[in-house]
């Protein structure tokens, strides 16, 4: 199902963004708006998808169904007043901007058909985790679309409470930089005992995307089919030992409660 959509700010995500929806049918070029102050990105832009691209929120965009906004959040308060200028009643706006909490968007917009959204950096690789929250303003056929937007960068999850957006933070935003962590530490690992950057790479990718590929298709819990790799005084046993006296699973606990205070705190 095609429909019109604006985009605004298109770094990273933005761009990433226009390319989901492109690539799964969702718009096409000439119904998709692009905004971006950078001349030398709007060019680029304009290149790469050949859609609309525009220095800032016109008039035009009052035709789009669905306003994205993904500028960075120190720009929100701006940019959602000037577009609260030109946006329609039911017009369905987007934020994916971290840690703005829904009552300052539809302060700053004066508008109510908004949602409260948290992608994540896989999006970039159309294999994210989008989670988004909508209150009782957003239809169900709106959050349809929604959910249609998102999946179209890999997998969504709607919540009933905002709060959970912190959580979401934390888990799935923070999450692949943890994830990244212990990459690091099993690649150091691997050179150390003396394979190669190459070899070391492989095995850690290979381990780590096995595991999770398993576990998602298995039906088993992790701790299922950790315990059924474990064997009695074998070499998994002898290193998840040392896991559990040093503490690691209260040390994973309180690094995601920190996570979550701090996304609390940011979304004040």
């Amino acid at each position: 199902m095609t429909r019109s959509i604006a985009i605004i700010g298109c770094g990273n995500l933005g761009a990433t963004l226009a390319r989901a929806y492109l690539r799964a049918d969702l718009v096409d070029s000439s119904s998709l708006f692009l905004v971006e102050r950078d001349p030398q990105k709007r060019k680029k832009l304009s290149d790469r998808f050949g859609c609309h691209v525009l220095e800032k929120p016109l008039s035009t965009l009052a035709g789009c169904e669905t306003v994205v906004v993904a500028v960075k959040p120190q720009e929100g308060q701006s940019v959602c007043q000037q577009l609260s200028q030109v946006i329609r009643h039911e017009q369905l706006v987007i934020s994916v901007m971290t840690g703005i909490r829904l009552e300052k968007l539809v302060s700053w917009l004066s508008h109510n058909k908004v949602v409260r959204s948290m992608p994540n950096l896989p999006v970039s690789i159309l294999k994210g985790m989008t989670v988004f929250f909508a209150d009782h303003h957003i239809s169900e056929n709106e959050c349809r679309s929604v959910q249609e937007l998102f999946r179209a960068t890999g997998a969504c999850l709607q919540v009933g409470d905002e709060e959970l957006l912190d959580s979401a933070t934390a888990l799935s935003g923070s999450g692949p930089g943890f994830v990244f962590f212990l990459l690091e530490q099993l690649e150091k690992t691997a050179k150390e005992l003396g394979f190669s950057s190459e070899e070391s790479r492989l095995l850690v990718t290979q381990t780590l995307i096995g595991s999770v590929e398993l576990w998602n298709s298995s039906g088993q819990s992790a701790a299922e089919l950790r315990e059924g790799v474990t064997s009695k005084n074998g070499t998994t046993e002898a290193g998840l030992r040392v896991f559990q006296e040093a503490g690691l699973q209260q040390t994973v606990h309180l690094a995601f409660e920190r996570a979550v205070l701090r996304a609390r705190e940011l979304a004040q």
